[in-house]
C-alpha cells in the first residue's frame, strides 16, 4: 500500500490515544430497530463538559468510522475524550517529541479528511446516468434474459445419453432422435414438451440448472452436451434466440448511479494523490513506514553463583 493511500484509509487512527475500540468500530453494524430520527442538535453523549450531538455522530460515521453504529461512535468518542484530557493534564504536551508526533498525526488526519471529503462531495447527475444507460443499453447487463427456443433430450443416467450422442455425431437427425426419446425426457425433466418455444432463458433454470445461462451464447442448431442437469443428463439444441427486452431505466438506475459514483470517487482520489506526489516529490510507490512498539528493556542478568 502506498504512503498516500495509507494516509487516505488508515492514518487517522494515529491520534494520541490507542485503538481500544477500533476493532469494534470497524465491525459490521449490528441490526438496529428503525426509530424516528431525533433532531440533529440532540445531545446523545456528554463527558467532562463536552457534548456529542446526533449531527456529530453522523459526521463521524460519514468521514471516519464508516459502518460503525451510533453506540460504537459514542463509545469511541468518550474513551478518547478521557484519554485526550489526561494527555493535556499530564504535561506531555510540552514535550518536544510529543509535539512533533502530534503535528504528524494531525497532518495525517487532515490528509485523510481532505481525501474523504473530496470523494464524498462527488455527485452523479441524472443526465450522466441516462447517457450511460443509453450508451450501453445493448449490453446484457441492462437486458432481461434472451428469449429462446430449445430442443431437449434427457436421460436419467449418462451412459444412454452417450449412445445417443454417438448417433447424433454419426449424422442422425436430432428431431428424430429427440422424438424417439420423448417419454424418457419428459419423465426425467418433468417438462410438458421436449421443445420449449419462445421462453425466457432463465425459465430453463429448473430443467438445466446452472447451465441455463449457456443457451444465450451457444451456437444455434448445434447439439450441446452431454451435460449434467439437476435430474439427470441432457443434450440440447438452441434453434432460435432473440435478445431479451431492455430493463426499465428506473430498475437499473441505482446500479448505474453507484457505478458512476465509484468511478468518479476513484478518479478524484487518483487526481489528488498524483498532485500531492508531484508537489511533495514523493513517488506514489514510496515505502510506508510501520509503527513498532518500544523495545522492551533487557532482563537483568543473574550473576554467577558465588560472585
Amino acid at each position: 500500500m502506498t504512503l498516500l493511500k495509507r494516509l487516505a484509509v488508515g492514518t487517522v487512527y494515529l491520534a494520541v490515544s490507542g485503538s481500544l475500540l477500533l476493532g469494534q468500530a470497524a465491525a459490521p453494524p449490528a441490526a438496529e430497530t428503525k426509530a424516528p430520527s431525533p433532531p440533529p442538535d440532540t445531545v446523545v453523549a456528554e463527558i467532562r463538559g463536552k457534548k456529542l450531538t446526533v449531527a456529530d455522530v453522523k459526521a463521524v460515521q460519514k468521514y471516519l468510522l464508516t459502518g460503525a453504529t451510533d453506540q460504537q461512535v459514542v463509545d469511541f468518542w468518550k474513551l478518547r475524550r478521557v484519554l485526550a484530557d489526561e494527555m493535556r493534564k499530564s504535561g506531555l504536551m510540552d514535550n518536544p517529541e510529543i509535539k512533533t508526533v502530534l503535528d504528524f498525526a494531525t497532518t495525517a488526519q487532515l490528509a485523510h479528511l481532505y481525501l474523504a471529503a473530496s470523494r464524498m462531495n462527488v455527485k452523479v447527475t441524472e443526465q450522466e446516468v441516462k447517457e450511460y444507460y443509453d450508451k450501453y443499453s445493448d449490453s446484457a447487463e441492462f437486458r432481461q434474459p434472451d428469449v429462446v427456443t430449445v430442443q431437449l433430450i434427457a436421460t436419467k443416467e449418462k451412459e444412454p445419453l452417450l449412445a445417443i450422442q454417438k448417433r447424433l455425431m454419426a449424422g442422425e437427425d436430432f428431431d428424430k432422435v429427440m422424438n424417439e426419446n420423448k417419454d424418457e425426457t419428459l419423465k426425467v425433466t418433468g417438462l410438458s414438451d421436449v421443445v420449449m418455444k419462445e421462453v425466457s432463458a432463465k425459465d430453463l433454470q429448473p430443467s438445466l440448472g446452472f447451465q441455463w445461462q449457456s443457451v444465450m451464447t451457444v451456437q444455434l442448431d448445434k447439439p450441446i452436451g452431454p451435460m449434467k442437469i439437476p435430474t439427470g443428463w441432457a443434450i440440447y439444441k438452441v434453434t432460435h434466440r432473440t435478445p431479451g427486452p431492455l430493463r426499465p431505466f428506473e430498475e437499473v438506475r441505482p446500479s448505474i448511479e453507484d457505478r458512476l459514483l465509484r468511478q468518479k470517487q476513484a478518479e478524484i482520489g487518483k487526481e489528488l494523490t498524483t498532485y500531492a506526489s508531484k508537489e511533495a516529490g514523493v513517488p506514489l510507490q514510496a515505502p510506508v513506514p510501520t509503527t513498532r512498539p518500544a523495545p522492551a528493556r533487557p532482563a537483568p542478568t543473574t550473576p554467577p553463583a558465588g560472585k
